[in-house]
């Protein structure tokens, strides 16, 4: 078998992916969360077929050994890597044994309740995800702050709880406002979030999940774009609202397609019904997921300016003005 087959592929034993030699290991995410939903499919252990020259070789040889005290984007459960051959008839593998350690992680919720007595049973949940991927590389600077990726967001989200409730009176519709645990380890807070919902997932009227908002791309500053724009008309509506701001809402002519759709913790809310896009007011800069990522680095003009668009498009939704539509 490949990693090709469809997310509801369910699967009893191990499952091999021919890994890419562009898929490398300074930047694994789409790769971990590739394995991470395989393992949810029943996947008891995943092969990654790898050239012998592929980066994920090395830096596995330099992992034997050592006490691994955390890794970077953890892989869920047993990942071999293995040369590219053709797989028939059976393998014994052994592995060493493994050590789990147990951790309380939280998603972070808030919740204001609406004025209207019907259209309070309805909410606009907006979210981000807490969480960064930690430590990176042996020398110098290793820690990974995630100023833009997604501290940002994070913002934004409790700016916008501050500003709502800073209003006379609460919106008609209800708005909760979430940070989501483990995005970087394959969505983890918010596929347990759908699974153990606090608000009726069917009076759930839109998921606006912020990503990446401090640093804008030449001609895109001050403006913000949405992924999945085709799939919905969620991105018009928060534009409409925006708009009233002086923000532009858009269509990214490279990124607001499919690419990004399923990659962040809008996802699992789409994949339960809910019209859930993210919003963005960056790109993936030189460093992204690197040490790098510090907050001097962030535009806060541009990010400030955000945030009063994603309240003003919120707003139209949450005061009952708009409901969007697949």
């Amino acid at each position: 078998m490949t990693g090709d087959e469809p997310r509801s592929q369910k699967y009893e034993g191990p499952v091999a992916i021919e890994v890419s030699p562009f898929e490398s290991p300074r930047d694994p995410m789409n790769l971990i969360r590739k394995v991470t939903r395989l393992r949810q499919n029943g996947a008891t252990m995943v092969l990654l077929q790898v050239d012998p020259q592929h980066a994920l070789v090395g830096s596995a040889t330099r992992a034997t050994g050592q006490r691994m005290v955390r890794t970077r984007g953890a892989f869920s459960g047993p990942v071999v890597l293995i040369p590219k051959i053709k797989m028939e008839g059976e393998f014994k593998i052994n592995l060493p044994a493994q050590r789990g350690d147990k951790a309380k992680v939280r998603n972070v919720i808030g919740v204001m309740r609406g004025s209207d007595p019907e259209l309070a049973k309805e909410a606009i949940i907006v979210t981000a995800h807490l969480d960064h991927i930690g430590l990176q590389g042996s020398f110098g600077d290793t820690i990974c702050n995630g100023a833009d990726d997604n501290a940002t967001g994070v913002t934004a989200v409790v700016t916008l709880a501050d500003a709502f409730g800073a209003l006379k009176s609460p919106p008609k519709r209800s708005v909760i406002f979430m940070t989501f645990w483990g995005e970087e380890k394959g969505l983890l807070g918010s596929f347990h979030y759908v699974k153990n919902p606090i608000w009726p997932l069917e009076k759930t009227v839109a998921n606006v999940n912020i990503e990446m908002i401090g640093r804008p791309e030449p001609g895109a500053n001050e403006k913000v774009w949405m992924t999945g724009w085709e799939r919905s008309d969620l991105g018009k509506l928060m534009n409409d609202g925006s708009q009233k701001m002086g923000v532009l809402t858009f269509a990214h002519p490279q990124l607001s397609g499919d690419m990004l759709y399923r990659a962040s913790d809008n996802w699992p809310f789409a994949e339960k019904g809910v019209i859930a896009h993210s919003f963005s007011a960056g790109s993936l800069h030189p460093d992204y997921h690197k040490p790098s990522d510090h907050v001097e680095k962030l535009e806060l003009k541009h990010m400030t300016r955000v945030i009063q668009g994603l309240f003003g498009g919120v707003m139209g939704l949450a005061s009952g003005e708009a409901t969007p539509k697949k």
